[in-house]
Formats: C-alpha cells, sequence, structure tokens
C-alpha cells in the first residue's frame, strides 16, 4: 500500500529541518485522515442541510484527489455560494495538494477554533500538523499535534504522526516514545513496529530495532518494507552501525 510504505519511508529518512531528504516527509493523505472522535456526550442527528454538506464535502475532496487546481475552484465556488465550514476544509486540503502546505496548516489551525467538538478539533489539528510536516517545519507541525492530542488523546495515529515530526527534528528518543505509546494504544501494529525499529536504528539500539523488526515481520510476513526493515537491523547488529 502505498500509504504505508511512504510513511515508513518519512520516518527512515527523516532528518533535521535543514537537511534534504529523498522521500517525502508524509504521504499527502495523510491530510483527508479524520481522527476519530474523543468519548463525549451523545450527539443530536445531523440536518438534512449537515447531511447535504457532508456528501458535498467528500465530493469535494474527491475532485482535489482528481485535480487540486479543478477541486480548489470548486472549493472557492461553494464557498462563495454558502459560509459553510465543510467547504473551508475541502479548500484547505486542495491548498495541500496544490504545494501549498502551509496556507493549508494556517487553514486547518483557523478550523480548529470553533471545533464543534472535540473529534472534529482533533482532526483539523491533525490535518494541520500533516500540512506542516509538507511545508518542513517540524516545530509548528509538532504544536499541531501536541494539541491534537489533547483534544484526542486516545487516538494512537497522532502519536505516529507526532513521532514523525520529532524525527524531522532528529529527536529520535521522542519519536521512539510516542510510538512506543501508539503501540499501547494499538498493539501488535507493524507500522508502527516498523517505525520504531527506524527510530531505534538511528540511536543505535540495535537489538531492539531488529526485535521490533522482527514483530513487524511475523505480523505482516509478505511486507517488502518490513523485511528491508529487518535486514537493516541485523546488518546494523552486524557491523555495529545503523546502514547509511
Amino acid at each position: 500500500m502505498l500509504v504505508t510504505l511512504l510513511a515508513v519511508q518519512a520516518l527512515a529518512a527523516a532528518a533535521p529541518v535543514a537537511a534534504p531528504v529523498a522521500a517525502p516527509v508524509l504521504p499527502p493523505p495523510a491530510i483527508t485522515r479524520t481522527a476519530p472522535a474523543a468519548p463525549a456526550a451523545k450527539a443530536a442527528p445531523p440536518t438534512e442541510g449537515q447531511s447535504a454538506d457532508r456528501a458535498r464535502l467528500t465530493a469535494c475532496i474527491a475532485a482535489v484527489d482528481q485535480d487540486a487546481d479543478a477541486g480548489y475552484e470548486t472549493a472557492r465556488q461553494w464557498i462563495a455560494e454558502a459560509h459553510v465550514r465543510e467547504a473551508y476544509v475541502c479548500s484547505a486540503i486542495a491548498d495541500a495538494g496544490r504545494n501549498k502546505p502551509d496556507v493549508a496548516a494556517r487553514q486547518f489551525e483557523s478550523l480548529s477554533i470553533d471545533a464543534p467538538d472535540d473529534g472534529d478539533r482533533a482532526a483539523m489539528l491533525s490535518r494541520a500538523g500533516n500540512a506542516w510536516l509538507l511545508a518542513r517545519n517540524a516545530a509548528r507541525a509538532k504544536t499541531a499535534f501536541d494539541r491534537a492530542i489533547a483534544a484526542s488523546a486516545k487516538d494512537p495515529d497522532l502519536f505516529v504522526d507526532r513521532a514523525r515530526a520529532h524525527a524531522m527534528a532528529a529527536n529520535w528518543r521522542a519519536a521512539e516514545e510516542d510510538l512506543s505509546t501508539a503501540l499501547d494504544l494499538r498493539p501488535q501494529d507493524p507500522l508502527i513496529l516498523r517505525l520504531r525499529a527506524e527510530a531505534r536504528l538511528r540511536q543505535s539500539v540495535f537489538e531492539l530495532a531488529e526485535k521490533d523488526a522482527a514483530d513487524a515481520v511475523a505480523l505482516d510476513p509478505k511486507n517488502v518494507d518490513g523485511l528491508l526493515t529487518l535486514g537493516r537491523a541485523r546488518e546494523a547488529r552486524r557491523l555495529g552501525k545503523a546502514p547509511e
């Protein structure tokens, strides 16, 4: 799966903001991921208008996926017709797709301010953090993920995202800690295990890195990324240093 592959490459290739990397910092589809809602009182069912706006948002995002510029024009026309929240969400997603991640990040942060509940607030801040990662701004990304976690502390994906912000800043210990928290929330996840193996490789903790990589392969034995990570971990133990 492309998103999974890029996510593994992202942590493996992450480096201080000033250093260029070959692999993307995060896959653009993460911008559209919605964080699960935090536990709350039972909400009223959506009105007919709200349901229509949500359906239109889905269609708008699909248009952005096909052509970000055309999707952006669709979103702006929708905003001109009706100043509904969903239209602004689609516009921000389109900006990320148009290689304007810093613009998108600020829009998502603004949308988080008047979010209707903690779940929506976490979703907007998660998108903001991912956009800041695309903009290569690790500090702003971490701040956004900090706020998202404060709103939805049981979402393992938020800890994975913040780990990638730490990795961009070469703070591998903090990345490992967040990935360990993510595994507490979602045990036996092969992707998170591979990412933690990479973080441990960067800290020269080769035995634990190999164990994580081996556990990931045991859970998903046909995944090429897991096999490559395991090979790198074993080579690191043999050489006594992380492979280039």
